[in-house]
């Protein structure tokens, strides 16, 4: 293994797939309980992500929209979330995990 997290489906839904963020951002995604590289590496720059295109969806989504909802959650739990829409295609990303922001925001 490369050593990369890598999101599978099967059983998905998205309380899943925010747990497993979380627990990438922590460093403990991987098996038997060792510390692991926490950097998210983006396919495509965040910052041009189109929302409107997002928002068009008509009550339904497909596989790609999971791309835009983790990039939201990220805004919502990482303290150094401005650097997140800075980011390149294909650059790295170091959470910097904030539990009162990511408290605020599941309320």
């Amino acid at each position: 293994s490369a050593g990369f997290n890598i999101l599978r489906i099967g059983k998905w839904d998205m309380c899943r797939n925010t747990e497993w963020m979380i627990c990438v951002v922590l460093g403990e995604a991987c098996q038997a309980g060792r510390r692991c590289e926490t950097e998210i590496i983006f396919t495509e720059a965040p910052g041009e992500l189109s929302i409107d295109e997002f928002n068009s969806r008509e009550g339904y989504f497909t596989e790609d929209d999971v791309y835009y909802l983790e990039v939201c959650l990220l805004n919502e739990m990482c303290s150094n979330h401005d650097d997140i829409f800075t980011t390149r295609d294909g650059g790295s990303f170091f959470c910097q995990f904030d539990a009162g922001r990511w408290r605020r925001a599941a309320r």
